[in-house]
């Protein structure tokens, strides 16, 4: 009944980075989308997720950002989950 972000991995990363997450039910009937965003609030990134239930993953390929601290937001409804991520 809620989206679920789990911890990305590796984390503190160099070039990949798998973020893994699991949808509810409802999201057969619902948009959603996993944004990266930088320190400053730029979207740097984006992947729809798909209208499936189920477990999710998406390698971000960060080549050509800088090293540093990025957030990295699922958005599903009216849910919203954060984790941070650490680019070596």
């Amino acid at each position: 009944d809620r989206v679920v972000l789990f911890d990305p991995y590796p984390n503190p990363f160099a070039d990949r980075v798998s973020i893994e997450y699991a949808l509810p039910k409802e999201a057969n009937d619902m948009e959603g989308a996993i944004e990266i965003y930088s320190t400053m609030g730029s979207t740097v990134s984006k992947m729809n997720t798909p209208k499936q239930a189920g477990l999710g993953r998406w390698i971000w390929e960060s080549e050509g950002h800088s090293s540093g601290l990025y957030i990295v937001k699922l958005k599903m409804g009216n849910q919203i989950v954060t984790k941070k991520l650490i680019k070596q």
